[in-house]
């Protein structure tokens, strides 16, 4: 059955949303010592994420500076139709990781310095893609924010071959240095009808006649712009932005309530630990 963009002249959508309205979302959070996961359910699509920190050698080019380093994967037939795994959905996370955490600067690399020359924090986010009904790379860059937000690195202390970690029971562990935390938020316009929409599913996606994607943190500031299609003249590319704004910001304040959830249920099993070895 061919894909088909499906809206009524009242702007209803085929599954009764309207074009601003997002599907069901669900995020689980867990914490390690120096590692987080982050489990995103957006109506059947379903996400991966996690972020480690371990300390290393720095790169000999870049003495002061920690790394990050980006893993993005797709499940074998992530999509249970008859269209093949689109491996450019997969391409597309990863380029936008690197160029917003990574060379945009979300991450200060330099923070994650310890001893010049000597020691740094090297952080591994790997995201990986395991059923895609639509709207992937809001997903996975969403379960990225969430894993980078919520780990936490043991403290650092000491010089050169002798840097010592702390343990999480005496000291509180640092989070990442984030200047901003981003996530990717798609816009597709209909053929015929020419209506903007958020959180596309599969069927819209591969009907859409252009597409928006905007990379957008909590304060809605834009740091990544990407466009395709026909018909995105000013006018639409302004409608398409004012959605995107507004679908980032009820994706930040979930996030942002699941996190400090999250960090509260982190403590209080931290806090059982050390009474129960009392």
């Amino acid at each position: 059955m061919p894909a088909a963009f499906v809206i009524t002249p009242q702007g209803i959508r085929r599954d009764g949303r309207a074009g601003h309205d997002g599907r069901e979302l669900d995020i689980q959070l867990e914490r390690g010592d120096d590692a987080a996961t982050a489990e995103v359910s957006l109506g059947g699509t379903r996400v991966i994420a996690r972020a480690s920190c371990a300390l290393g050698a720095p790169d000999a080019w870049r003495p002061n500076e920690g790394s990050l380093r980006v893993k993005v994967d797709g499940a074998p037939r992530a999509r249970d139709d008859d269209d093949e795994d689109d491996p450019t959905i997969i391409h597309e996370a990863r380029r936008f990781l690197e160029r917003t955490y990574r060379d945009g600067g979300a991450l200060d690399v330099e923070a994650l310095c310890v001893v010049g020359g000597e020691a740094c924090w090297q952080v591994a986010l790997n995201v990986s893609l395991l059923i895609d009904r639509g709207n992937a790379l809001e997903a996975m860059t969403l379960g990225a924010a969430a894993c980078l937000k919520h780990v936490r690195c043991r403290v650092a202390t000491g010089t050169g071959d002798s840097v010592q970690l702390a343990d999480v029971d005496s000291v509180v562990p640092l989070p990442l240095p984030l200047t901003r935390l981003p996530v990717a938020v798609p816009v597709v316009i209909g053929p015929s009808c020419r209506t903007a929409c958020v959180d596309p599913d599969c069927n819209e996606e591969a009907a859409a006649a252009a597409l928006y994607i905007a990379g957008l943190d909590a304060h809605g500031e834009l740091c990544f712009s990407q466009s395709c299609g026909e018909g995105l003249d000013p006018e639409a590319l302004a409608t398409c932005l004012a959605l995107a704004k507004t679908r980032a910001t009820q994706l930040h304040a979930y996030l942002s309530t699941n996190l400090q959830e999250a960090d509260e249920t982190w403590r209080q099993r931290r806090i059982d630990l050390v009474r129960n070895s009392m």
